[in-house]
């Protein structure tokens, strides 16, 4: 008959605490509750899972750089063709402003003119009438009437 296996092993150690404190799976989880793997396949899994993981967040990082890249793109486009725009608006702005104010040149020198000929006309209406100046004995109310008409206020 055989002997007993003793629980030392050749090396005078003790094999039977080594395999009992490694648990269910070969190895000690430290005394926190996880998720238990078995060593040999899971652990390649895990490694793919993480793999396939980082893969699809760097293709995201990508996708989002290139979403921020076009959009940069777009508002520089927005930029330029607004600046554009303002521009043309500053020179249509810079015509207004003088074709106003060589409006306002011509109806002042029209004024001025319209002025100068209601005077010449006054002046050579007096002078085809020839009139002269009243006696002394005429009394000033007779004149008010023509004072008035020369200044413009009776007859315009």
């Amino acid at each position: 008959m055989a002997a007993p296996v003793s629980p030392v092993s050749s090396d005078g150690m003790c094999t039977s605490q080594v395999e009992n404190s490694g648990g269910q799976f070969g190895f000690d989880m430290g005394g926190l509750r996880g998720r238990k793997r078995i060593l040999d396949g899971p652990v390649e899994k895990v490694v793919e899972r993480r793999q396939r993981r980082m893969i699809k967040n760097r293709e995201s990082a990508a996708r989002s750089r290139a979403r921020k890249q076009a959009y940069t793109v777009e508002l520089e486009a927005e930029l330029n063709q607004l600046r554009e725009e303002n521009a043309h608006l500053k020179q249509a702005l810079a015509e207004l402003e003088r074709k106003r104010k060589q409006q306002y040149f011509d109806e002042m020198q029209t004024r001025v003119q319209s002025r100068a000929q209601k005077a010449k006309e006054k002046l050579r209406i007096i002078e085809e009438q020839n009139w002269q100046l009243p006696p002394r004995g005429l009394k000033l109310c007779k004149l008010t009437p023509m004072l008035k008409w020369l200044q413009g206020g009776a007859n315009d």
